[in-house]
């Protein structure tokens, strides 16, 4: 049994009285950055909120039900894998504090021709061609010509952004929060 000294251990009465507030526990000992917990956060919420719609509760939920779930889910596929996925892990940790054998999450996954399966993949990501790439670096290193100092300024960050989404997988978001020191002259 969890030690009950520790804030972030629950215990199988703290998923029956508040699965949000367990589950909110059990998510700050996952080490998920930020933006990944909030979107669990809110993936759990929802299927909370249809467990209470379907009178069920972590403890009686079984796998016709998840299914059921999953499958009216109005997202793409790999979208669905994750809502199943987070489920199976916070189920595996219920059933653990319960001593229960099975995860009905698991079966779900692990079933190839499950009816949930049957949604859209994202669309393949694009990518530029090898001549794309390379006229985008030609730019990149091109002369800027005669640029008044404000534009000129400008120009230099954009290129420089552009070279960081191209060359270090940067994204928007992420260059979003950058700042001057972010940077360090002659680090990889």
């Amino acid at each position: 049994m969890p030690n009950s000294s520790d804030l972030f251990d629950q215990q199988q009465s703290d998923w029956q009285a508040d699965p949000q507030a367990a589950f909110d526990a059990w998510l700050a000992q996952q080490e998920f950055r930020a933006s990944s917990a909030d979107v669990y956060r809110a993936q759990w919420g929802n299927f909370l909120e249809w467990l209470s719609a379907s009178r069920a509760t972590l403890q009686t939920v079984q796998r016709p039900a998840i299914e059921q779930f999953i499958s009216q889910l109005d997202i793409r596929r790999p979208q669905r894998v994750r809502y199943l996925r987070l489920i199976e892990r916070v189920l595996d940790h219920v059933r653990e504090l319960e001593s229960a054998g099975t995860n009905p999450a698991r079966f779900i996954a692990q079933d190839g021709d499950a009816a949930w399966r049957k949604a859209r993949d994202n669309e393949p990501t694009g990518f530029l061609t090898h001549d794309e790439r390379a006229l985008l670096i030609a730019h990149l290193y091109s002369p800027m010509g005669a640029l008044p100092a404000g534009p000129r300024w400008r120009e230099r960050r954009d290129r420089a952004l552009v070279a960081t989404f191209l060359g270090a997988g940067v994204k928007t978001g992420e260059a979003a929060h950058m700042t001057i020191d972010c940077y360090a002259a002659g680090a990889p």
